[in-house]
């Protein structure tokens, strides 16, 4: 089953990474910006750390590269929609798409 066809999982699974990886690479705030990143922030930093896991690349993610991306890994069956063994960018941006 794939994380496309249970809503539910596909949530929790981009609210687990999102989360995670917000707090990772988070950017200094000014003051009068709220404590939490906006969904689309955070995507954006989850497709970074995507960018900066790819070491060769090849525009996806083997489980050896994923295990840098907090709760990826852990995961990993979830986002690879296609279950090639590997998470493209595409199907990490996916899960992170609002319903």
């Amino acid at each position: 089953m794939t994380a496309k066809s249970h809503p539910l999982r596909s949530a929790t699974v981009a609210l687990a990474l999102l989360s995670t990886t917000a707090a990772l690479w988070a950017q200094p705030m000014d003051v009068a910006t709220p404590a939490t990143a906006s969904p689309s922030a955070a995507a954006k930093g989850l497709l970074a750390a995507f960018d900066k896991a790819d070491t060769n690349q090849d525009g996806q993610l083997t489980p050896a590269e994923a295990k840098v991306i907090p709760g990826l890994l852990a995961n990993f069956e979830a986002v690879d929609s296609n279950q090639d063994g590997r998470v493209s960018r595409q199907e990490l941006a996916q899960v992170t798409q609002p319903e």
